[in-house]
């Protein structure tokens, strides 16, 4: 079966109710590291009707397709209902990390951390986190000093 009929059948099934084969569609396109396959399909379905889960694999996909500003708009979204998940907190933290702000990124690493995040990107992001705002807070206070 071509990839796109396979798109249609599995939006069809999502559509109807019936997600599994949806979800499984998902995984594979992210074992394959086709993030572009699961951008496409997650925008087959109409925004309103995406849930948590299809949510987190879109702005995990967007993030691996280099496209952090639409990742962290997409995340952000449901920040209400996944602040309290770590692989949540992980992908808003590597949105904001791979847009250099790391003062942003690190409390969603800590939180990632906290929560149990296992992944040891998680752990080596927070460290890198707080050695380049360290870095920052040294020059910041140096440029102080010359300054006034």
């Amino acid at each position: 079966m071509k990839k796109t009929e396979k798109f249609k059948q599995c939006t069809k099934a999502y559509l109807n109710g019936e997600k599994t084969e949806f979800y499984a569609l998902l995984d594979q396109l992210h074992d394959s590291d086709d993030h572009d396959g699961i951008i496409l399909l997650v925008e087959s379905i109409p925004e309103e009707l995406r849930d948590v889960e299809i949510i987190g694999k879109y702005g995990r996909a967007l993030n691996n397709a280099d496209r952090m500003e639409e990742a962290l708009k997409v995340l952000l979204s449901v920040k209400d209902t996944c602040a309290t998940d770590a692989i949540w907190n992980f992908r808003v933290g590597y949105a904001y990390f791979y847009l250099d702000r790391e003062r942003e990124a690190e409390p969603y690493f800590r939180k990632a951390v906290e929560l149990g995040d296992t992944n040891p990107d998680a752990q080596y992001l927070l460290k890198e986190c707080r050695r380049i705002n360290g870095l920052r807070r040294d020059a910041n206070k140096k440029l102080k000093g010359v300054f006034h």
